[in-house]
Protein backbone atom coordinates (compact mmCIF):
# COMPACT_ATOMS: atom_id res chain seq x y z
CA UNK A 1 0.00 0.00 0.00
CA UNK A 2 3.12 2.32 0.85
CA UNK A 3 4.34 1.65 -2.67
CA UNK A 4 1.57 2.37 -4.48
CA UNK A 5 0.72 5.24 -2.27
CA UNK A 6 4.18 6.75 -3.34
CA UNK A 7 4.05 5.90 -7.26
CA UNK A 8 0.94 7.34 -6.88
CA UNK A 9 2.71 10.76 -5.87
CA UNK A 10 0.71 10.62 -2.41
CA UNK A 11 3.55 10.45 -0.10
CA UNK A 12 1.92 11.68 2.67
CA UNK A 13 -0.26 8.40 3.07
CA UNK A 14 2.76 6.54 2.25
CA UNK A 15 4.71 7.98 4.87
CA UNK A 16 1.87 6.76 7.28
CA UNK A 17 1.91 3.28 6.09
CA UNK A 18 5.40 3.23 6.23
CA UNK A 19 5.35 4.91 9.97
CA UNK A 20 3.73 1.77 10.81
CA UNK A 21 6.04 -0.99 10.03
CA UNK A 22 7.64 -2.73 12.46
CA UNK A 23 10.22 -5.22 12.01
CA UNK A 24 12.82 -2.98 10.48
CA UNK A 25 12.00 -4.15 6.46
CA UNK A 26 11.90 -2.00 5.15
CA UNK A 27 14.72 -0.14 6.80
CA UNK A 28 13.92 3.17 9.05
CA UNK A 29 16.57 5.07 7.17
CA UNK A 30 15.97 3.99 3.84
CA UNK A 31 12.29 4.72 4.16
CA UNK A 32 13.09 8.22 5.27
CA UNK A 33 15.60 8.82 2.59
CA UNK A 34 13.24 8.02 0.18
CA UNK A 35 10.34 10.79 1.63
CA UNK A 36 13.52 13.34 1.79
CA UNK A 37 13.85 12.87 -1.84
CA UNK A 38 9.93 12.93 -2.22
CA UNK A 39 10.17 16.74 -2.48
CA UNK A 40 7.38 16.80 0.72
CA UNK A 41 8.62 17.86 3.61
CA UNK A 42 5.47 16.89 5.22
CA UNK A 43 5.70 13.61 3.68
CA UNK A 44 8.40 13.17 6.33
CA UNK A 45 6.98 14.95 8.99
CA UNK A 46 3.66 12.12 8.47
CA UNK A 47 6.11 9.05 8.83
CA UNK A 48 8.06 9.97 11.52
CA UNK A 49 4.81 11.46 13.55
CA UNK A 50 3.51 8.08 13.19
CA UNK A 51 6.65 6.20 13.53
CA UNK A 52 6.82 7.66 16.94
CA UNK A 53 3.42 6.35 18.23
CA UNK A 54 4.35 3.08 17.16
CA UNK A 55 7.85 2.68 19.11
CA UNK A 56 7.76 0.80 22.40
CA UNK A 57 9.04 1.33 25.68
CA UNK A 58 12.16 -0.47 24.87
CA UNK A 59 12.88 1.55 21.62
CA UNK A 60 13.65 4.44 23.99
CA UNK A 61 17.00 5.50 21.59
CA UNK A 62 15.14 5.62 18.51
CA UNK A 63 12.50 7.51 19.69
CA UNK A 64 14.95 10.38 21.21
CA UNK A 65 16.38 10.25 17.76
CA UNK A 66 13.29 10.48 15.95
CA UNK A 67 11.99 12.89 18.33
CA UNK A 68 14.72 15.14 17.40
CA UNK A 69 14.70 14.87 14.02
CA UNK A 70 10.89 15.59 14.02
CA UNK A 71 11.23 18.73 16.08
CA UNK A 72 13.66 20.46 13.27
CA UNK A 73 10.95 19.65 10.60
CA UNK A 74 8.52 21.75 12.58
CA UNK A 75 11.04 24.23 13.00
CA UNK A 76 11.85 24.35 9.63
CA UNK A 77 8.33 24.87 8.58
CA UNK A 78 7.83 27.49 11.29
CA UNK A 79 11.01 29.45 9.71
CA UNK A 80 9.35 28.61 5.91
CA UNK A 81 6.26 30.17 7.40
CA UNK A 82 8.10 33.42 7.92
CA UNK A 83 9.78 34.02 5.02
CA UNK A 84 6.45 33.49 3.02
CA UNK A 85 5.07 35.99 4.75
CA UNK A 86 8.04 38.52 5.11
CA UNK A 87 7.97 38.26 9.21
CA UNK A 88 4.31 38.31 9.78
CA UNK A 89 2.45 35.61 11.77
CA UNK A 90 0.07 34.10 9.67
CA UNK A 91 -2.35 31.36 10.19
CA UNK A 92 -0.06 28.72 9.19
CA UNK A 93 2.60 30.17 11.05
CA UNK A 94 0.59 30.29 14.26
CA UNK A 95 -0.70 26.40 13.57
CA UNK A 96 3.01 24.98 13.28
CA UNK A 97 3.97 27.00 16.18
CA UNK A 98 0.98 25.28 18.22
CA UNK A 99 1.92 22.53 16.82
CA UNK A 100 5.37 22.67 18.29
CA UNK A 101 4.85 23.62 21.89
CA UNK A 102 1.87 20.50 22.09
CA UNK A 103 4.69 18.57 20.85
CA UNK A 104 7.27 19.20 23.02
CA UNK A 105 4.15 19.05 25.65
CA UNK A 106 3.54 15.39 24.82
CA UNK A 107 6.97 14.19 24.38
CA UNK A 108 9.04 15.93 26.55
CA UNK A 109 9.69 12.14 28.12
CA UNK A 110 11.74 11.17 24.77
CA UNK A 111 13.35 14.17 23.65
CA UNK A 112 16.83 14.91 25.04
CA UNK A 113 17.11 17.90 26.83
CA UNK A 114 20.45 19.65 25.14
CA UNK A 115 20.01 18.06 21.86
CA UNK A 116 16.46 20.27 21.93
CA UNK A 117 17.08 23.10 23.84
CA UNK A 118 20.11 23.90 21.25
CA UNK A 119 17.31 23.27 18.42
CA UNK A 120 15.32 25.95 19.99
CA UNK A 121 17.78 28.05 20.58
CA UNK A 122 19.49 28.38 16.95
CA UNK A 123 15.98 29.20 16.13
CA UNK A 124 14.99 31.51 18.72
CA UNK A 125 12.00 29.90 19.99
CA UNK A 126 13.17 30.95 23.65
CA UNK A 127 9.24 30.40 24.49
CA UNK A 128 9.20 27.12 23.14
CA UNK A 129 11.99 26.66 25.18
CA UNK A 130 10.34 27.28 28.44
CA UNK A 131 7.66 25.48 27.45
CA UNK A 132 9.84 22.40 27.06
CA UNK A 133 11.28 22.97 30.20
CA UNK A 134 7.43 23.18 31.83
CA UNK A 135 6.83 20.09 30.33
CA UNK A 136 10.10 18.80 31.24
CA UNK A 137 9.66 19.81 35.16
CA UNK A 138 13.26 21.15 35.10
CA UNK A 139 13.30 25.07 35.48
CA UNK A 140 16.80 24.98 36.70
CA UNK A 141 17.81 23.63 33.25
CA UNK A 142 15.83 26.40 31.61
CA UNK A 143 17.72 29.35 33.85
CA UNK A 144 21.14 28.36 33.68
CA UNK A 145 20.07 27.92 29.68
CA UNK A 146 18.60 31.63 30.31
CA UNK A 147 21.67 33.39 31.76
CA UNK A 148 23.97 31.68 29.56
CA UNK A 149 22.78 34.63 27.21
CA UNK A 150 23.45 38.15 27.34
CA UNK A 151 19.72 39.13 27.55
CA UNK A 152 18.51 36.11 29.21
CA UNK A 153 17.80 37.59 32.90
CA UNK A 154 14.75 39.28 32.28
CA UNK A 155 13.59 36.25 31.44
CA UNK A 156 15.06 34.20 33.83
CA UNK A 157 12.92 36.35 36.12
CA UNK A 158 9.74 35.96 34.21
CA UNK A 159 10.51 32.08 34.95
CA UNK A 160 10.86 32.92 38.58
CA UNK A 161 7.84 34.19 38.91
CA UNK A 162 5.59 30.99 37.86
CA UNK A 163 3.84 29.39 41.26
CA UNK A 164 5.32 26.32 40.30
CA UNK A 165 8.87 27.31 40.72
CA UNK A 166 10.15 27.51 44.20
CA UNK A 167 12.21 29.86 45.97
CA UNK A 168 15.66 27.24 46.27
CA UNK A 169 15.55 28.71 42.49
CA UNK A 170 15.37 32.21 43.47
CA UNK A 171 18.25 31.94 45.93
CA UNK A 172 20.73 30.13 43.23
CA UNK A 173 20.47 32.52 40.63
CA UNK A 174 20.05 35.82 42.71
CA UNK A 175 24.00 36.56 42.39
CA UNK A 176 23.84 36.62 38.59
CA UNK A 177 20.35 38.63 38.77
CA UNK A 178 21.89 41.25 40.78
CA UNK A 179 24.73 41.76 38.70
CA UNK A 180 22.84 41.72 35.40
CA UNK A 181 19.59 43.14 35.76
CA UNK A 182 19.85 44.66 39.42
CA UNK A 183 17.03 46.89 39.41
CA UNK A 184 14.29 44.40 38.31
CA UNK A 185 15.74 41.45 40.43
CA UNK A 186 14.88 43.74 43.76
CA UNK A 187 12.04 45.00 42.27
CA UNK A 188 10.84 41.11 41.55
CA UNK A 189 12.71 40.57 44.92
CA UNK A 190 9.77 43.42 47.00
CA UNK A 191 7.13 42.02 45.09
CA UNK A 192 7.99 38.38 46.74
CA UNK A 193 7.50 40.06 49.68
CA UNK A 194 7.27 37.32 52.61
CA UNK A 195 8.13 34.14 50.27
CA UNK A 196 11.70 34.88 49.86
CA UNK A 197 13.55 34.54 53.51
CA UNK A 198 16.10 37.68 53.43
CA UNK A 199 18.51 35.52 55.12
CA UNK A 200 19.15 33.37 52.54
CA UNK A 201 19.44 36.07 49.79
CA UNK A 202 22.44 37.36 52.06
CA UNK A 203 25.18 35.53 49.96
CA UNK A 204 24.21 37.62 46.48
CA UNK A 205 23.52 40.73 48.60
CA UNK A 206 26.90 41.11 50.30
CA UNK A 207 28.87 41.83 47.16
CA UNK A 208 27.60 45.03 47.00
CA UNK A 209 28.55 45.95 50.54
CA UNK A 210 32.06 46.50 49.64
CA UNK A 211 33.62 49.40 48.12
CA UNK A 212 34.07 48.33 44.34
CA UNK A 213 30.66 48.38 44.13
CA UNK A 214 28.58 50.37 41.35
CA UNK A 215 26.52 53.03 43.24
CA UNK A 216 23.56 52.84 41.16
CA UNK A 217 23.34 48.66 42.14
CA UNK A 218 24.40 49.02 45.55
CA UNK A 219 21.64 51.58 45.89
CA UNK A 220 19.14 49.11 44.45
CA UNK A 221 20.18 46.44 46.97
CA UNK A 222 20.02 48.92 50.34
CA UNK A 223 15.92 49.52 48.60
CA UNK A 224 15.51 45.85 49.11
CA UNK A 225 17.46 45.32 52.23
CA UNK A 226 15.29 48.21 53.89
CA UNK A 227 12.13 46.91 52.35
CA UNK A 228 13.37 43.70 54.42
CA UNK A 229 13.61 45.20 57.95
CA UNK A 230 10.79 47.84 57.74
CA UNK A 231 8.32 46.35 55.74
CA UNK A 232 9.13 42.37 56.35
CA UNK A 233 10.31 43.35 59.90
CA UNK A 234 13.47 41.37 59.87
CA UNK A 235 15.42 41.47 62.50
CA UNK A 236 18.39 39.14 61.88
CA UNK A 237 21.63 40.35 62.52
CA UNK A 238 23.33 39.89 59.51
CA UNK A 239 20.80 41.31 57.11
CA UNK A 240 21.54 45.07 59.55
CA UNK A 241 25.20 44.63 59.62
CA UNK A 242 24.50 44.67 55.42
CA UNK A 243 22.38 47.80 56.06
CA UNK A 244 25.74 49.16 58.32
CA UNK A 245 27.95 48.59 55.07
CA UNK A 246 25.76 49.83 52.40
CA UNK A 247 24.91 52.78 53.74
CA UNK A 248 28.84 53.18 55.40
CA UNK A 249 30.02 53.82 51.67
CA UNK A 250 27.38 56.77 50.87
CA UNK A 251 28.96 60.02 50.68
CA UNK A 252 27.21 61.58 53.38
CA UNK A 253 26.61 59.93 56.66
CA UNK A 254 23.17 61.55 57.66
CA UNK A 255 21.15 57.65 56.61
CA UNK A 256 23.83 56.06 58.29
CA UNK A 257 23.81 57.99 61.66
CA UNK A 258 20.08 57.70 61.56
CA UNK A 259 19.95 53.82 60.98
CA UNK A 260 22.28 53.41 63.90
CA UNK A 261 19.87 55.17 66.26
CA UNK A 262 16.62 53.69 64.84
CA UNK A 263 17.48 50.06 64.18
CA UNK A 264 16.71 48.16 67.50
CA UNK A 265 14.78 45.71 68.75
CA UNK A 266 11.83 46.22 71.09
CA UNK A 267 14.34 45.65 74.10
CA UNK A 268 16.07 48.55 72.82
CA UNK A 269 19.32 46.83 72.16
CA UNK A 270 20.84 47.44 68.83
CA UNK A 271 19.71 44.64 65.62
CA UNK A 272 23.54 45.21 64.40
CA UNK A 273 27.05 43.87 65.40
CA UNK A 274 28.01 47.23 67.01
CA UNK A 275 31.70 46.41 66.62
CA UNK A 276 31.61 45.05 63.35
CA UNK A 277 29.83 48.66 62.38
CA UNK A 278 32.26 50.06 64.65
CA UNK A 279 35.05 48.71 62.82
CA UNK A 280 33.79 49.53 59.29
CA UNK A 281 33.14 53.26 60.22
CA UNK A 282 36.75 53.43 61.01
CA UNK A 283 37.68 51.74 57.84
CA UNK A 284 35.54 54.14 56.02
CA UNK A 285 36.12 56.85 57.91
CA UNK A 286 32.57 57.74 59.08
CA UNK A 287 34.21 59.91 62.18
CA UNK A 288 30.87 61.31 63.56
CA UNK A 289 29.20 57.29 63.28
CA UNK A 290 32.35 56.45 65.37
CA UNK A 291 31.80 58.82 67.78
CA UNK A 292 27.87 57.27 67.94
CA UNK A 293 28.99 53.41 68.13
CA UNK A 294 31.80 54.39 70.66
CA UNK A 295 29.05 56.22 72.73
CA UNK A 296 26.55 52.84 72.26
CA UNK A 297 29.53 50.66 73.73
CA UNK A 298 29.53 52.67 76.56
CA UNK A 299 33.35 53.92 75.60
CA UNK A 300 32.62 57.30 76.17
CA UNK A 301 36.37 58.48 76.82
CA UNK A 302 37.25 57.38 73.40
CA UNK A 303 34.27 58.67 71.91
CA UNK A 304 34.95 62.46 73.30
CA UNK A 305 38.45 62.23 72.49
CA UNK A 306 36.95 61.51 68.44
CA UNK A 307 34.46 64.16 68.64
CA UNK A 308 37.21 66.78 69.46
CA UNK A 309 38.72 66.06 66.38
CA UNK A 310 35.05 66.32 64.58
CA UNK A 311 33.52 69.02 66.23
CA UNK A 312 33.32 70.54 69.78
CA UNK A 313 29.85 70.48 69.83
CA UNK A 314 29.46 67.30 69.42
CA UNK A 315 32.08 66.32 71.86
CA UNK A 316 30.06 68.29 74.53
CA UNK A 317 26.85 66.48 73.53
CA UNK A 318 28.48 63.06 74.14
CA UNK A 319 29.92 64.41 77.56
CA UNK A 320 26.23 65.17 79.06
CA UNK A 321 25.56 61.76 78.29
CA UNK A 322 26.27 59.70 81.01
CA UNK A 323 23.42 61.24 83.49
CA UNK A 324 23.79 58.62 85.67
CA UNK A 325 27.39 59.45 86.54
CA UNK A 326 28.75 62.55 87.49
CA UNK A 327 31.88 61.14 88.20
CA UNK A 328 32.98 60.26 84.23
CA UNK A 329 30.66 63.27 83.30
CA UNK A 330 33.24 65.66 84.62
CA UNK A 331 36.10 63.69 83.49
CA UNK A 332 35.06 63.92 79.89
CA UNK A 333 34.07 67.91 80.36
CA UNK A 334 37.75 67.98 81.90
CA UNK A 335 38.84 66.51 78.73
CA UNK A 336 37.68 68.57 76.95
CA UNK A 337 38.34 71.67 79.16
CA UNK A 338 42.03 70.17 78.56
CA UNK A 339 41.69 70.25 74.52
CA UNK A 340 40.52 73.76 74.50
CA UNK A 341 42.65 75.65 76.71
CA UNK A 342 45.45 73.33 75.02
CA UNK A 343 44.03 74.52 71.61
CA UNK A 344 43.62 70.89 70.07
CA UNK A 345 47.21 69.68 71.43
CA UNK A 346 46.51 67.18 74.39
CA UNK A 347 50.14 66.29 74.93
CA UNK A 348 51.85 66.32 78.43
CA UNK A 349 53.94 68.67 77.44
CA UNK A 350 52.04 71.00 75.02
CA UNK A 351 52.22 74.57 76.85
CA UNK A 352 50.11 77.22 75.44
CA UNK A 353 51.73 80.42 73.93
CA UNK A 354 50.97 83.87 74.79
CA UNK A 355 49.34 85.89 72.23
CA UNK A 356 45.79 86.80 70.48
CA UNK A 357 45.05 82.70 70.48
CA UNK A 358 45.60 82.04 73.83
CA UNK A 359 43.49 85.12 75.37
CA UNK A 360 40.46 83.92 72.98
CA UNK A 361 41.27 80.36 74.58
CA UNK A 362 40.97 81.83 78.01
CA UNK A 363 37.86 83.28 77.62
CA UNK A 364 36.68 80.20 75.89
CA UNK A 365 37.74 78.59 78.87
CA UNK A 366 35.83 80.65 81.31
CA UNK A 367 32.64 80.65 79.38
CA UNK A 368 33.18 76.51 79.26
CA UNK A 369 32.51 76.63 83.03
CA UNK A 370 29.27 77.93 82.70
CA UNK A 371 28.37 74.78 79.90
CA UNK A 372 29.74 72.40 82.38
CA UNK A 373 26.78 72.45 84.18
CA UNK A 374 28.79 73.05 87.79
CA UNK A 375 30.80 69.86 87.35
CA UNK A 376 34.05 71.82 86.57
CA UNK A 377 35.64 74.57 89.13
CA UNK A 378 38.26 77.34 87.97
CA UNK A 379 40.63 75.19 89.68
CA UNK A 380 39.91 72.14 87.87
CA UNK A 381 41.29 74.10 84.90
CA UNK A 382 43.94 76.26 85.82
CA UNK A 383 46.87 73.85 85.88
CA UNK A 384 46.12 73.41 82.23
CA UNK A 385 47.70 77.02 81.41
CA UNK A 386 51.07 78.46 81.86
CA UNK A 387 52.47 80.05 84.69
CA UNK A 388 52.77 83.63 82.43
CA UNK A 389 48.89 83.90 82.65
CA UNK A 390 48.07 86.51 84.84
CA UNK A 391 44.99 86.10 87.75
CA UNK A 392 43.25 88.99 85.42
CA UNK A 393 42.22 86.99 83.00
CA UNK A 394 40.36 84.34 85.32
CA UNK A 395 38.42 87.09 87.58
CA UNK A 396 35.56 86.99 86.87
CA UNK A 397 35.46 83.14 86.83
CA UNK A 398 37.36 83.00 90.46
CA UNK A 399 34.62 85.91 91.59
CA UNK A 400 31.88 83.45 90.58
CA UNK A 401 34.01 80.53 91.94
CA UNK A 402 34.21 82.18 95.42
CA UNK A 403 30.72 83.13 95.12
CA UNK A 404 29.99 79.65 94.75
CA UNK A 405 31.57 78.23 97.22
CA UNK A 406 30.24 80.61 100.11
CA UNK A 407 27.07 79.99 99.05
CA UNK A 408 27.53 75.84 99.81
CA UNK A 409 29.33 77.63 103.28
CA UNK A 410 26.20 79.12 104.07
CA UNK A 411 23.72 76.32 103.31
CA UNK A 412 25.64 74.09 105.37
CA UNK A 413 25.75 76.50 108.29
CA UNK A 414 21.84 76.70 108.04
CA UNK A 415 22.16 72.83 107.99
CA UNK A 416 24.55 72.44 110.94
CA UNK A 417 21.44 75.21 113.07
CA UNK A 418 18.65 72.94 112.03
CA UNK A 419 20.52 69.92 113.26
CA UNK A 420 21.44 72.02 116.39
CA UNK A 421 18.09 73.15 117.41
CA UNK A 422 16.39 69.55 116.47
CA UNK A 423 18.84 68.43 119.24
Amino acid sequence: MGTDAAAGGDFKAAGAYYGRIVGGQPPFEELALMLVDSGDPEALQVFLSTKLQVLGPNDKAQATMVSAWLTELILDQINRDLLAAAGQHTVAYTQHVAQLRQFLTDYASVLNWNTTTALLESYGRLHELEVFADAKGDQEALLEYLMRNADGAKRALGVLRKPSVGPQLVYKFAPQLLATATTDTVDFFIVSGSTLDPRQLLPALVRFGEPGAAPAQRDQVLRYVSFAMDQLRCDDSAVANLAVSLLSLEESEGRLLDFLARARNPLGKPLFDAKYALRLAKERNRRHACVKLLCQLGLFEDAVSLALDVDLGLAKAVANMPEDDDNLRRKLWLGIAKHVVQGGDDTADAVPQAGPDQAARIKLAVEFLKEAGGLLKIEDILPFFPDFVTIDNFKGAITDSLTRYNKQIEELKEEMDEATEIA
